[in-house]
């Protein structure tokens, strides 16, 4: 029994503190537009759980990794991770507790995996409704629960609106822009 695809599939270790967390992670995603796909509600009783899981991940387009020492030390959670990267989804590391990243290969792994990202944290020390303004903000930059459209002032929305007044300027075949994490790229071709 297939479940209706989530822009989002939030990736967690199993420990009842984190449990309680996701759950309220993803009530407050959805509250602001943004579906989560979340294994306790999306996986139909006697379903198999690896289809569910791997079909879950292909139909989002972005994953939340829930970073806890217990995620590090499991390989269902680490091989979500990868997959997503694999995938090219855009990921969303949520940081929950001191890690040792240097504490195995795994954990070796996934800094490797989610270095380059900019991690929110969550946890102890920190204020969870920031923290989540902060998560829903990269989000709808991402263009996750209609942020694209949301975000008037967002240097890609301004970047658009050049381009396509360009478009009427110059007479081109095609205009194509591609927004990446680190770079806007903008490929002009003429009649």
């Amino acid at each position: 029994m297939a479940t209706q695809a989530k822009e989002v599939f939030l990736s967690y270790g199993r420990e009842p503190e984190v449990s309680v967390f996701v759950k309220r992670l993803q009530d407050d995603l959805e509250t602001r537009g943004i579906s989560v796909w979340l294994d306790i509600d999306d996986i139909p009783a006697g379903s198999d759980w690896h289809g569910a899981i791997g079909t879950g991940l292909q139909q989002s387009k972005a994953l939340i990794a829930v970073i806890t020492t217990k995620y590090l030390n499991s390989k269902f959670c680490t091989n979500e991770l990868y997959a997503a990267s694999s995938d090219q989804k855009d990921l969303f590391p949520v940081i929950m507790e001191n890690i040792d990243f240097n504490a195995s290969d795994r954990a070796r792994g996934v800094k490797y995996a989610i270095g380059s990202i900019n991690w929110t944290y969550f946890g102890s020390g920190y204020d969870y409704g920031t923290a989540l303004e902060r998560l829903v903000q990269g989000m709808k930059r991402s263009g996750l629960g209609g942020g694209a459209t949301d975000v008037e002032d967002s240097p890609v929305t301004n970047l658009s609106k050049l381009l396509n007044s360009i478009k009427g300027i110059v007479k081109v075949k095609r205009l194509q822009y591609v927004y990446t994490p680190t770079a806007i790229s903008c490929l002009l071709y003429s009649r």
